[in-house]
């Protein structure tokens, strides 16, 4: 398959194919924008997630059943740190967030790491923060 990435830039096609770079930075934008749009007040952090997404989707989807009780939205990225595995980088908003021993005791029990970190959302900071792994590409 040929990549378009160098026609992409000149001329701003998009293939939306996810090896082009081009179109990869502008998913990212978007995703971006329409978190923005959602008006989180918190970013969490999870660290030490496996390496196999087939391994992390289900420890997600339970970490959300245990968290249930709670009244949230939720949106998530997961991004590989070459130094201590992967982090799940969650915007949350709701009348309900749990607080950060909440998600800590969530996270211990779907074998997640130990570190967790619960900060208010900063737009001009947090949105970027998850998908940082792409904008240094």
């Amino acid at each position: 398959m040929q990549h378009r990435t160098d026609l992409s830039r000149r001329f701003r096609l998009w293939c939306k194919e996810n090896t082009c770079l081009y179109c990869v930075m502008k998913k990212a934008e978007a995703l971006a924008r329409a978190t923005a749009t959602a008006e989180p007040t918190h970013l969490v952090t999870l660290t030490s997630l496996p390496d196999d997404w087939d391994e992390i989707e289900p420890r997600v989807d339970k970490l959300r059943r245990i968290l249930g009780r709670a009244c949230f939205e939720w949106t998530y990225t997961v991004e590989h740190n070459h130094l201590d595995g992967n982090h799940l980088h969650a915007w949350v908003r709701g009348p309900d967030v749990p607080q950060h021993d909440e998600w800590q005791h969530a996270a211990e029990r779907v074998a997640f790491g130990y570190i967790v970190n619960v900060t208010p959302a900063r737009p001009s900071r947090s949105l970027w923060y998850g998908l940082k792994t792409i904008t240094q590409l």
